[in-house]
């Protein structure tokens, strides 16, 4: 019988909260750098005080007790050069001493993209989501030799599938995840497949009720569990 998200986010939650306990690596000198839109940066939650605290890569720092976390989560940004702060345009602002980078990007791509502005990896062209994050994982690669690098497919949300019933040019969410995955297999990287995972995903109603309240962005305990996702990754690379 087939799991709703919510039953399975609430395993796989448990899973990860396991892999965190046993974990042996000692992750008190590490760096991580986290490039992302709003769902890095929890700018939903800036209304609270001290909001900064929710997001996943401040709760990933003190769930791997890490010695320091860049968080360049910016609100409104996408991969590619077709909206605002795209990846592709500030991944140098990743400090050098970064010993692992994890990239979430994609659903503010998915909420703009048409097939032009999508582009294909045959042609990988300037300006189109696949020629942009191409060129993205290339930068990452050529300026951050020694860093771990994770990329993250987007996690599935219903206000996609809204958008593309009032914008019939957008794509379905899926075309992004795939050309996420097959670069990232194609440059090496390690990546986490939110996308087909089945988890925090927001056609579940209950999953909106208690984990994502707009359908797209965490609340306190969406952004933890996100976090221990993400830490539960870290702890199966290390520990492997």
């Amino acid at each position: 019988m087939l799991k709703t998200s919510y039953e399975e986010t609430l395993e796989a939650n448990q899973k990860d909260r396991e892999w965190i306990a046993g974990n042996q690596y000692d992750f008190s000198q590490m760096k991580i750098a986290c490039l992302g839109d709003s769902i890095t940066a929890a700018s939903n939650l800036e209304s609270e005080e001290e909001f900064e605290q929710y997001s996943y890569p401040v709760q990933l720092k003190e769930i791997l007790g890490l010695q320091e976390v860049y968080d360049l989560g910016i609100g409104g940004s996408s991969v590619g050069r077709y909206w605002a702060d795209p990846f592709v345009e500030r991944y140098m602002d990743i400090p050098q001493d970064a010993d692992m980078i994890i990239v979430l990007g994609g659903t503010n791509d998915g909420f703009c993209v048409s097939d032009h502005e999508f582009g294909n990896l045959s042609e990988r062209a300037y300006g189109t989501f696949c020629g942009d994050l191409d060129e993205l994982m290339s930068g990452l690669r050529e300026g951050y030799p020694d860093a771990v690098i994770f990329f993250a497919t987007p996690l599935p949300n219903i206000l996609h599938d809204y958008l593309m019933s009032e914008r019939e040019y957008l794509l379905p969410q899926k075309n992004f995840a795939d050309v996420i995955k097959e670069l990232t297999e194609e440059y090496g990287f390690e990546l986490v497949d939110l996308y087909n995972s089945n988890i925090l995903d927001s056609h579940d109603a209950n999953v909106i009720a208690d984990y994502l309240p707009d359908g797209v962005h965490g609340n306190q305990d969406g952004y933890r569990i996100l976090a221990e996702h993400f830490a539960a990754e870290i702890v199966k690379y290390y520990n492997r």
